[in-house]
């Protein structure tokens, strides 16, 4: 087993604070290491806790929706280098009221006891160039880690006012259609420069091999 399996392996069996006696499971992020691009959000909600993985709930479909029209806004959906995209929790356990169940935002005890299994996530398996905090928790909870991360309003709260159509959305598409778009450009330029690069030491290494075999004919 590798060092990062183990690490994960033991985040899945966290006990660090009491939210351990409510969950179902730990829910660690998901999509593309090496990203482009990561949201950062406070936490599952029921519907990921019960279904063991992240980003499942009404709010975060209402966000890949919205992640779709920001893809086709910048014109990317057809492009040769998609995006790399992370999703992750601030907290990695669902918070909810003992008595009534009902999920409730992660307080500060449980955001700290969550902050190294975060900053673990972040580094190690998403290390992206781009991260987008959904919310002000979120931000609280990341932005030691991240100080020139964007934050977006929190698809719930965008849920609330409407959801899809309503003006909080269509803000938030059109910002982040703006920053995919930046990011793409980013990546594009950087495959181009390698691939210059890769010419020419290919050229360079034609050169040598042709030299080396004219002076053995000679």
């Amino acid at each position: 087993m590798g060092l990062d399996e183990a690490a994960r392996h033991m985040w899945l069996k966290c006990k660090r604070c009491d939210l351990h006696k409510t969950r179902k499971n730990v829910i660690l992020g998901r999509g593309n290491g090496n990203c482009d691009i990561m949201f950062l959000w406070e936490a599952p909600d029921k519907a990921e806790d019960v279904l063991g993985r992240a980003y499942l709930g009404p709010a975060s479909k209402l966000l890949e929706t919205m992640i779709k029209t920001a893809i086709e806004w910048a014109g990317l959906e057809n492009e040769d280098y998609p995006l790399r995209i992370y999703r992750a929790y601030a907290c990695a356990c669902r918070p909810c009221d003992p008595s009534t169940k009902e999920s409730r935002e992660p307080d500060g005890e449980e955001l700290w006891a969550c902050h190294q299994r975060l900053e673990w996530e972040c580094k190690k398996i998403a290390n992206p160039k781009k991260v987008i905090f959904l919310g002000s928790i979120a931000k609280l909870a990341g932005k030691d880690l991240y100080r020139d991360a964007l934050c977006f309003t929190d698809p719930w709260t965008i849920l609330r006012m409407g959801g899809e159509g309503c003006p909080l959305a269509i803000k938030f598409t059109r910002d982040l259609s703006q920053v995919l778009k930046g990011l793409h450009d980013d990546r594009a330029q950087e495959e181009r420069t390698k691939n210059v690069t890769i010419g020419r030491l290919e050229a360079a290494v034609k050169k040598t091999i042709t030299g080396i075999i004219r002076k053995r004919k000679l």
